[in-house]
């Protein structure tokens, strides 16, 4: 009776978890505007993200994508000019926005940079793709490796501020050029 309950605690425990997100507004558009046609800012960004050496953690470790290639995801590809940024391994995390328990839940995502013409240069307008946060661990009787502890990998609503400082990244790599 007592290993049941034990059981059933470690179970319904994930349920219980506190995850907040202090910064309401999560929907506001992240876009900026640079002197360059959406050609130039594609090569200028694949080339970046192929090398990484002017990009900062945790985005240094992201690839880019141009809307051609398989990686890029299909309900997306609508504008040759999109590209694409996703961390392959699945594994790069970094502090943002949600709360977990009171501390900065590790979270992470893809973003889908849309490119439009506008003024003589492009706009950029950056999305979060499939934004997910880190909230401990969980047992799971019947996890894919058997019985055990699992990352609680939970989706969540887009953030501003990994937007804003991908932005920033991104201007910066773009005007520099």
């Amino acid at each position: 009776m007592t290993g049941a309950l034990v059981l059933t605690g470690l179970i319904m425990y994930p349920r219980f978890k506190r995850i907040e997100h202090p910064k309401p507004g999560t929907s506001s558009d992240v876009v900026f505007h640079v002197d360059l046609s959406p050609d130039e800012v594609v090569s200028l960004l694949l080339k970046t993200f192929q090398h990484n050496k002017t990009v900062a953690a945790p985005f240094d470790r992201f690839n880019a994508y141009s809307y051609q290639d398989g990686v890029f995801p299909q309900d997306y590809r609508n504008n040759p000019f999109d590209i694409f940024l996703y961390e392959p391994t699945g594994d790069v995390y970094w502090p943002s926005e949600y709360l977990y328990n009171g501390k900065k839940a590790d979270f992470r995502c893809s973003f889908i940079l849309h490119q439009s013409s506008a003024n003589g240069g492009s706009q950029i307008q950056i999305f979060e793709y499939q934004p997910q946060i880190r909230a401990g661990n969980y047992f799971d009787p019947l996890g894919h490796a058997g019985p055990g502890m699992y990352w609680d990998i939970r989706p969540v609503e887009p953030t501003v501020i990994d937007r804003e400082i991908l932005k920033s990244i991104l201007f910066s790599n773009l005007i520099s050029h």
